[in-house]
């Protein structure tokens, strides 16, 4: 199914964890859309930006709060049923930012920016928690929450990582610093215990959280960028998207290759661009270059379906947490449910 989403090209797309709403957002023509997934029509007046693009959008646990970024180096938080505002723009970075994410228990948000640092936020009152975290020498490119709140991990241009404990808002230990080009994505395991990480320089790590020591590396045999990387829900394997290898599904215990999706030639030298895993971790999503998805079985013999039905690039897919649907938006500015 079809949704007409915006005029442009849409560069994030969720689903509420309520599987009854999808939220896409467009930075060129500043709109959020708010959709009813099973009407599959536009379910109330989308916000607008105004002066604002949106480039980046993130739900809350409880699926109350919308937060998107700004081209003004600002985030907005929106109330996701009455699609206003509920608070005063957020302020404090001086440069774009390239990545949102919630605390588990929805109660902080954390953004990375180019201006070099994280900041913590409280989501209910909207101010600042603290000083910036400065410590990286690059733009920061990701930053998670472990599930329990306790840490957070962040990513930088600067090929650095940095583990922080949230309640000192202190970093601890020394950097990890093996890679060599901008860690591009993160990802703790259910437990907190693990971090995997991915990087423009090819590499994908598992970093013990506990002694901040690499326990893991995968066995990737030819050198590109990693551009996505999760755990699945039992923290058993690690799903990696990026180039040359499309899509690979790794033991995360042995750092070896379990699954791999069969490729036509046509699309040998398609680029992935994400990932998504259902929330039972047994099916594997991924969008390409193209316009094309391949959505496939891992823990059985690979069986692939091939989707096809985007004119354009498409950066982001994620599953409805029922694990019934798949959304996709890309750069035809159309939104489809699977």
């Amino acid at each position: 199914q079809v949704m007409n989403a915006h005029k442009c090209l849409i560069r994030d797309v969720v689903f509420a964890v309520d599987n009854k709403r999808i939220i896409s957002a467009c930075r060129d023509d500043r709109t959020i859309q708010f959709w009813n997934a099973n009407l599959i029509e536009s379910s109330s007046d989308a916000p607008q930006g105004g002066s604002t693009s949106f480039g980046i959008v993130a739900i809350s646990p409880d699926t109350k709060i919308i937060v998107t970024d700004g081209d003004d180096s600002t985030i907005l938080l929106w109330d996701a049923e009455k699609c206003i505002q509920v608070s005063k723009p957020l302020e404090g970075h001086t440069s774009f930012i390239f990545c949102l994410s919630f605390s588990f228990d929805g109660k902080r948000l954390v953004s990375g920016s180019h201006d070099k640092t994280l900041r913590l936020w409280d989501v209910e009152t909207g101010e600042r928690i603290g000083n910036p975290l400065k410590r990286h020498l690059g733009a920061v490119k990701s930053a998670v929450f472990s599930s329990d709140g306790r840490y957070l991990a962040s990513g930088s241009h600067d090929c650095s990582i940095y583990l922080w404990d949230t309640m000192s808002r202190s970093h601890i230990g020394k950097p990890l610093e093996y890679h060599t080009d901008s860690v591009s994505c993160l990802s703790f395991s259910e437990d907190g215990k693990k971090l995997v990480s991915g990087s423009l320089d090819g590499n994908i790590c598992i970093w013990d959280v506990l002694n901040w020591t690499m326990i893991g590396k995968m066995a990737r045999t030819a050198k590109g960028h990693v551009y996505s990387v999760a755990f699945s829900r039992d923290s058993l394997s690690v799903v990696s998207s990026g180039r040359p290898e499309l899509l690979q599904v790794w033991d995360a215990a042995t750092g070896t290759l379990t699954r791999e999706p069969k490729l036509t030639a046509s699309m040998a030298p398609v680029l992935a661009e994400d990932t998504a895993f259902t929330a039972d971790g047994g099916c594997v999503a991924s969008s390409y270059h193209d316009g094309s998805i391949q959505l496939w079985n891992i823990k059985q013999t690979p069986s692939v379906v091939h989707l096809k039905g985007h004119l354009s690039h498409i950066p982001s897919l994620a599953f409805a947490p029922n694990n019934k649907y798949l959304v996709t938006a890309s750069e035809d500015a159309t939104v489809r449910i699977w």
